[in-house]
């Protein structure tokens, strides 16, 4: 719900949101609004257990966001 309430208060739709995560609470709460997910493995979980929960992109690297943006038109 707190997804769906930033996305409403900030004339956000959904096609354009992507959530970055460390965790399957963070992976979860984005497919569960109906966004992109990235799942990042230098956090809080590993990348064996992210996958599992098959986010969107995953990355290893913060730069590594740079290519997801653009090419999924986020930024120009």
């Amino acid at each position: 719900e707190s997804i769906l309430y930033i996305l409403d208060k900030y004339n956000i739709h959904s096609k354009n949101a992507l959530i970055i995560g460390d965790s399957i609470n963070d992976i979860v709460a984005g497919k569960n609004a109906g966004i992109m997910t990235c799942a990042v493995t230098y956090g809080y979980s590993t990348r064996k257990v992210l996958i599992l929960e098959n986010p969107d992109f995953v990355i290893e690297k913060p730069v590594e966001l740079c290519d997801i943006f653009i090419a999924n038109h986020y930024i120009n």
